[in-house]
């Protein structure tokens, strides 16, 4: 802090000697800085099963109360397909 204000008085004095010089110096005025407050907007999620195949191709979507109909279409979506299917817990915005 202390060796702030001695910067600021150096330049200070510096400005001075160029007016008396015969310079034109303007006074520049130093903006206060604060800090910015970055407010981030929340964003409300909710919680849904998907289905995917082995190419993380998504199949298909359940809600959240739905766990059991999604494995049980994954089940039969590896069945009747031949390929393998999996289950997903995946969180979404809410609209």
């Amino acid at each position: 802090m202390v060796k702030k204000i001695l910067s600021e008085k150096e330049e200070i004095q510096s400005k001075v000697e160029e007016t008396v010089k015969g310079k034109t110096v303007k006074a520049e005025k130093k903006k206060a800085t604060s800090a910015k407050k970055t407010t981030k907007s929340i964003t409300r999620k909710k919680v849904v099963w998907k289905v995917f195949d082995n190419n993380f191709k998504e199949v298909a979507c359940f809600s959240h109360l739905e766990k059991t109909e999604a494995y049980s279409a994954a089940d039969a979506l590896t069945v009747k397909k031949k390929k393998s299917h999996f289950v997903n817990e995946v969180n979404v915005p809410m609209l």
